[in-house]
């Protein structure tokens, strides 16, 4: 289990890609940031990802697709 918490720390703009590339990751919370933008189509690549907080978001364009995590 990898976990990561940003949640809070006044990060904006786009999920950063390098996220992305955590395989291990199966808890993110991007909580309560400014980010903005689409959310990567990469982070279906994210196998074991279990739990991903959005909330409180000031704006997120959501998935143009359903991708399955």
């Amino acid at each position: 289990m990898f976990s990561i918490d940003l949640s809070n720390n006044n990060i904006s703009g786009e999920i950063p890609e390098e996220l992305m590339h955590l395989r291990a990751l199966s808890n993110l919370n991007l909580a309560g940031n400014h980010l903005a933008g689409r959310i990567p189509s990469r982070i279906g690549n994210l196998e074991k990802l279990e739990f991903l907080d959005l909330s409180r978001l000031n704006y997120m364009v959501l998935f143009h697709k359903v991708y399955r995590i």
